[in-house]
């Protein structure tokens, strides 16, 4: 199943188990049950943290950007040591059948950063050695497993509580996260915010507070204050201007944001949950961006791919590039290099000094800069 069936909640139907016909196996990830988590233990779930903005922009961010990034296929010369680049295969270009790469990959992002793994099931292998050519992305909430009570190590996965093979058709590859991800070890952090925004949502709903006429003239009968309560709802069910006699004062009771705390606590909490995601603050504060320039942006990108994306994305590099999923002496890459493309000034400021050494001839960094009149002659 794709994952716009996991978006829509339909069940996950089970494909057959078909072993492969090669000794190449694909895949069990025997990895310490330490790793991972009984996902009914958590404290918050993926929809209630998802509810919160700073979490969800947190989420898009590192999931949306990674999956932006192209994939590349490098073979490694063992006597050189270099690596030159190979054309792609299928599946680096489309995990799933009828779903965006770019999906895929950000939806395999968001499990290793809310429960510390995702995976991906094999849907068809190559003959020749057994390894996969297409994939499919599997809900974490669909999975689980048995570990060795002596080792502590997974010994098998099972998927709506059917077991899967060890290799071949209907197999797992498993991507661990860097960490237990963050419903684990951040779930109060994230809690808290959820009951702040319901604390928030809460006011928004009855933001008018309890209202008291005080008469310090003299008392009135029961039937006119009947009345005049009556008249001084209706006045302001008609109209948000009211008139009180000079014996007549009006008191209000209950609080404003500011009062209950909610401004300056939610706003910490956007603070806690950058520290969870280990994010600089100003991506997802809501006055981020109001005093970025072209170069300090260029500046902030380095820092959020190697402190924030890095992570998540060389462990799919890494775990694609294993040999049960690439051949042997061949690797998988993202390519960040327009995400991480200088700034003109930057670039002006490198050819300048290469130009002035003689290592670059001047027409061809113009060339590089696009600064001749018809632009670019290669």
């Amino acid at each position: 199943m794709g994952i716009r069936e996991i978006i829509l909640g339909r069940p996950q139907p089970d494909r057959p188990a078909v072993e492969a016909s090669t000794g190449v196996s694909a895949v069990i990830g025997n990895y310490r049950s330490q790793s991972v988590t009984n996902l009914a233990l958590l404290t918050v779930t993926r929809q209630e943290a998802m509810s919160v903005a700073a979490v969800a922009r947190t989420r898009n961010l590192i999931a949306n950007t990674i999956g932006a990034m192209p994939l590349k296929y490098y073979v490694r010369d063992e006597t050189s040591g270099r690596s030159a680049e190979l054309e792609r295969l299928p599946w680096m270009r489309q995990f799933e059948p009828a779903t965006p790469r770019q999906t895929t990959i950000a939806y395999l992002v968001d499990s290793m950063l809310f429960f510390g793994r995702g995976y991906l099931r094999v849907l068809e292998t190559y003959e020749e050695d057994g390894r996969p050519r297409s994939f499919e992305w599997i809900d974490p909430a669909y999975v689980t497993f048995d570990v060795d009570a002596v080792t502590g190590r997974i010994t098998r996965y099972y998927i709506n509580l059917n077991p899967v093979p060890r290799s071949g058709v209907g197999s797992l590859v498993v991507f661990p996260g860097p960490d237990e991800g963050i419903l684990v070890r951040g779930g109060r952090t994230i809690r808290t915010a959820v009951d702040l925004e319901i604390a928030a949502r809460n006011f928004a709903e009855s933001p008018t507070p309890a209202v008291t006429l005080k008469n310090s003239g003299v008392d009135l009968p029961a039937e006119q204050v009947q009345s005049l309560l009556a008249a001084w709802r209706d006045g302001r069910r008609n109209s948000s201007v009211s008139y009180l006699a000079s014996a007549l004062e009006l008191e209000t009771h209950g609080f404003s944001p500011a009062d209950l705390t909610l401004v300056d606590a939610r706003r910490f909490q956007v603070q806690e949950i950058s520290r969870l995601v280990g994010i600089p603050a100003w991506y997802i504060a809501a006055d981020a961006g109001s005093s970025m320039t072209y170069n300090n942006v260029a500046n902030s990108r380095r820092d959020l791919v190697d402190f924030s994306l890095a992570p998540f994305a060389h462990a799919i590099e890494q775990r694609l590039s294993m040999e049960d999923v690439t051949r042997r002496g061949h690797h998988v890459a993202f390519s960040f290099d327009d995400y991480l493309r200088a700034s003109p000034i930057e670039l002006a400021q490198f050819y300048s000094v290469l130009v002035g050494q003689g290592i670059v001839a001047p027409e061809d960094a113009a060339d590089q800069l696009d600064l001749r009149p018809g632009g670019p002659t290669g």
